[in-house]
């Protein structure tokens, strides 16, 4: 069976670290902060974006289409074996191979850049909608 992967977190455990960089960068006031002759490295910090009925907005990324189903099928597993969440969608008389969806648009940028260069591919990113 395919294993979990260990380098992404579930979106509760996200939003809990993002939180507490929020809280922890709140306490930190600027008198506070000691000059040093050594530049300082910033956390950028930013709350996922929100649509404008308050939801998150989400990405997903569209690997491949193919017009047989059994095809998709197949690269989907290849996909689920290196550790990402793929599925397929049919319409019309293509069925596309999907993986996501994702808050964090940076690191769906990331595996849409890893899946490019593993599996000989042009993904794109394109706003998710349950």
């Amino acid at each position: 069976p395919p294993q979990p992967r260990q380098d992404v977190s579930p979106i509760g455990e996200y939003q809990e670290k993002l939180a507490r960089q929020v809280e922890e960068a709140a306490q930190t006031a600027p008198e506070a902060v000691e000059e040093t002759s050594e530049p300082t490295q910033s956390v950028a910090v930013t709350k996922p974006a929100l649509d404008k009925d308050g939801v998150p907005i989400g990405w997903i990324i569209q690997v491949a289409s193919f017009s047989k189903r059994d095809n998709a099928n197949t690269f989907k597993q290849r996909l689920q074996d290196n550790g990402y969440r793929a599925r397929v969608v049919t319409k019309g008389k293509y069925t596309r191979v999907f993986v996501g969806p994702y808050i964090d648009r940076a690191m769906a940028e990331r595996d849409l850049a890893k899946i490019a260069r593993n599996h000989s591919v042009k993904p794109k990113l394109v706003r998710y909608s349950p």
